[in-house]
């Protein structure tokens, strides 16, 4: 079992951004001790990308005893004060379970957290969620999702009476909802003349002609 660094360190006036870096610089050599020994410091004094390294540290034994829960709590608190990354390990956290109980309703929340914090990779897992995986999902997970659709497309009204939405992009794919003039919808993307859309309020996501909706 690895042993835990005891740190005698003593914290200067120097900028925390020049403290983190030189830990990143010991880390990226593999010297996880002097590299714990900074962190663990600014992390205590609310560093929140040291929270958010140190947390890495303990998932992955890095100079350490693997230990998920104290990465939890690590990304935690950098998470409550706004770092993007944190965000997403605590997304990935719930869904594969490390640390925590897995939970993937919680995972979609804590996606659409740093997605608005502008976290590309968890824009990503949402979009592919929103348009590959949605009709698979629970009643609960599409309506989690439905906070980020906006964030992820572009926002506009049903302007024919009535559109037909379906299920794939062509008029051989099945109806799976009438949508009626004025009706909201983002789109997600297009495929030659037919749009992947959802309907914020019908929690619906399907395909729809352009010419029912230009």
């Amino acid at each position: 079992m690895k042993k835990l660094f005891v740190c005698l360190l003593l914290f200067s006036q120097t900028v925390l951004a020049d403290r983190y870096q030189t830990g990143l610089d010991h880390y990226d050599a593999g010297n996880y001790a002097k590299a714990y020994c900074i962190w663990k410091v600014l992390a205590d004094r609310g560093h929140v990308v040291a929270q958010y390294s140190l947390g890495w540290m303990y998932a992955n034994g890095e100079g350490l005893a693997v230990d998920a829960k104290t990465a939890i709590k690590l990304w935690r608190q950098s998470a409550a004060l706004g770092h993007p990354d944190a965000h997403f390990a605590m997304a990935l956290a719930y869904t594969t379970g490390e640390g925590v109980k897995r939970d993937d309703l919680k995972a979609i929340k804590w996606h659409i957290e740093a997605s608005q914090l502008g976290h590309e990779d968890s824009q990503a897992i949402l979009y592919d969620l929103i348009t590959g995986q949605f009709q698979q999902l629970s009643y609960a997970e599409k309506k989690m999702l439905q906070q980020s659709w906006r964030m992820l497309g572009t926002s506009n009204f049903i302007n024919s009476n009535r559109a037909n939405i379906r299920s794939g992009p062509s008029s051989k794919n099945k109806t799976i909802l009438y949508a009626n003039k004025g009706d909201e919808f983002v789109e997600f993307r297009r495929k030659g003349k037919w749009l992947q859309i959802g309907l914020p309020n019908k929690t619906i996501v399907g395909w729809v002609h352009s010419s029912l909706i230009e």
